[in-house]
């Protein structure tokens, strides 16, 4: 009579999970895992890379709007250094090389205080940096500074910058002319015209050529 019972069909499903069985769900839930992980580090990567992506487009944006913004506030005005040298109102020099490297303006800032009617001009220098591949400005508060002491500290604003070129429409200078690189300007001349026009061609290493095209005149 026991035997009968041990053989009959529905005795069979109460013997449990078997081995088998459970080392392939062990091994779905390990695959599912798996492929998780993966779909999260992948999302962890991308939302870097976004978050990067905006930091330097918005470092890029800054530093070509603030340039756009200090040639559009240019001013046909002579700088007095504090040794008393005067230099031209609008600078890029060529080198040697034939590169240009630095940008030298004078600017007619915002007004002094709120309402009032007063100007308030400055000394801009833009440079290039190959060594450390960076655009950098500085700023005299005057155009007629007393001692080097009153030149502001020099600010970092565009990195992984690999080239940095100008030129200028010399219109201005003498008629007929076109696109020259620099300023156009002999080295020893002293001017206060402002070219018609300039060109900056900033280049960098992650999103390439970058240019700035502003009319000064």
């Amino acid at each position: 009579m026991m035997d009968t019972e041990r053989n009959t069909p529905g005795a069979a499903s109460d013997s449990g999970i078997s081995l088998i069985e459970l080392v392939v769900v062990m091994a779905v839930f390990a695959l599912v895992a798996v492929m998780s992980l993966q779909a999260m580090s992948a999302t962890l990567r991308l939302r870097d890379r976004l978050a990067g992506i905006e930091t330097r487009s918005a470092e890029v944006s800054r530093a070509l709007t603030l340039l756009r913004a200090d040639l559009d506030a240019a001013a046909p005005l002579l700088f007095y250094a504090p040794d008393g040298e005067a230099r031209s109102a609008f600078m890029a020099p060529v080198t040697a090389s034939g590169q240009t490297r630095d940008l030298r303006i004078s600017v007619a800032a915002q007004p002094v205080f709120p309402g009032s009617d007063g100007v308030q001009f400055a000394r801009l220098h833009w440079w290039f940096d190959p060594a450390a591949q960076t655009l950098n400005r500085q700023r005299w508060p005057l155009l007629s500074p007393l001692e080097a002491q009153s030149q502001e500290p020099a600010t970092e604003l565009l990195s992984d910058v690999t080239g940095f070129e100008i030129r200028s429409h010399s219109r201005g200078f003498a008629p007929g002319q076109g696109w020259e690189q620099g300023d156009g300007q002999a080295a020893d001349s002293l001017q206060t015209t402002l070219p018609a026009a300039i060109e900056l061609l900033i280049s960098t290493a992650d999103q390439g050529p970058l240019r700035l095209l502003v009319s000064l005149q």
